[in-house]
């Protein structure tokens, strides 16, 4: 299984997929592709968990070893605010399966999530399109 990371993907006009990375380009025919498909990565409850843990420790410091009762304040909205944050987090991307058992994978910005479902939906109609003519 091979896992190639792409920074930007297109479709040309010839029916190849063009994939770009820092170092150098990929050209695959659609007759190579066998899924795509969108995934939804979100915030892993360990990550979220350790986030967490840190904010309580600066909390049980201050009130162990300090009298100022400002910075547990401070630190109980810092935790709020971390926690709503994390908890609502994701990022998307775009997952190519080939036949040989390859998959290239590209991230997808929050903002172009609309603009990546269009992508996926025209490379699955020019797919469908040329399996229906063969």
């Amino acid at each position: 299984m091979i896992n190639i990371k792409f920074k930007w993907m297109s479709l040309n006009e010839d029916g190849k997929l063009l994939g770009f990375n820092s170092k150098h380009a990929k050209e695959i025919s659609l007759s190579e592709i066998n899924k795509i498909y969108l995934t939804v990565n979100k915030f892993s409850p360990s990550y979220f968990f350790l986030c967490a843990t840190v904010p309580v420790t600066i909390i049980i410091f201050f009130l162990l070893y300090t009298d100022f009762k400002i910075p547990l304040l401070l630190t109980l909205f810092a935790v709020n605010f971390v926690a709503v944050k994390l908890k609502n987090y994701k990022s998307y991307g775009i997952t190519i399966v080939l036949k040989s058992g390859a998959f290239l994978k590209q991230k997808i910005p929050l903002k172009l999530k609309y603009e990546a479902i269009n992508f996926v939906n025209k490379i699955r109609n020019e797919i469908f399109i040329l399996s229906a003519t063969s």
